[in-house]
């Protein structure tokens, strides 16, 4: 049998990851409910989740004219996800989360009643790492969603707010999944994708 000169084939459009995906925090999942979760906000422009692995090459004496690229002399050196996301929903909750910060009601010296008060914190507490973060997208041969679930995520990236005429803010989240002591001591990594079977 020749090799194919296309790549499309007729299960090719069941394979697409169509539209922008969905945020969720502190998402579970049973048998009997399946996945439930916070919706973090309405999203503009798409999340990116990026998982990046570094590899090591350890250097033996006769394989400089291969880079060192010897099959079976790679090592995995670090590995690092990270999911963006480009909230145009604003709240004080999505603001304190983007800032690892404090939020308090306002003193009535402060603001009028209903305002909250977002203050940067000196030390990251336990507290500030979610228990997951669920990114939520739609795979086009199937009605089950593919997940990528990030564990204990914390804000790395602070908070930007841009406006404009004729235009809405966006404020960008970027968080970053975090290791606790027991999937360290099992080797195992803060992050998994939940791929769908496809029809």
């Amino acid at each position: 049998m020749p090799l194919a000169t296309k790549g499309y084939t007729e299960n090719t459009p069941k394979y697409y990851l169509i539209d922008a995906a969905t945020v969720y925090k502190d998402v579970t999942y049973t048998e009997v409910g399946g996945f439930t979760g916070t919706l973090v906000g309405a999203t503009s422009g798409g999340v990116n989740v990026k998982i990046e692995q570094n590899y090591r090459h350890p250097e033996v004496d006769g394989t400089a004219h291969v880079q060192g690229m010897v099959k079976g002399n790679t090592v995995l050196e670090s590995a690092k996800a990270t999911a963006v996301i480009p909230l145009k929903e604003i709240t004080a909750e999505n603001i304190r989360m983007g800032l690892n910060a404090a939020m308090r009601d306002a003193l009535a010296a402060e603001a009028p009643t209903g305002y909250k008060v977002i203050e940067t914190k000196r030390e990251v507490e336990a507290t500030d790492y979610l228990t997951n973060l669920a990114i939520v997208g739609r795979m086009a041969g199937t009605n089950n969603p593919i997940i990528v679930i990030l564990d204990n995520p914390l804000c790395t990236g602070g908070v930007e707010i841009g406006t404009e005429d004729t235009g809405e803010a966006i404020v960008e989240l970027t968080h970053e999944a975090h290791a606790t002591a027991a999937q360290l001591a099992a080797d195992t990594f803060p992050w998994r994708i939940l791929f769908p079977a496809i029809a």
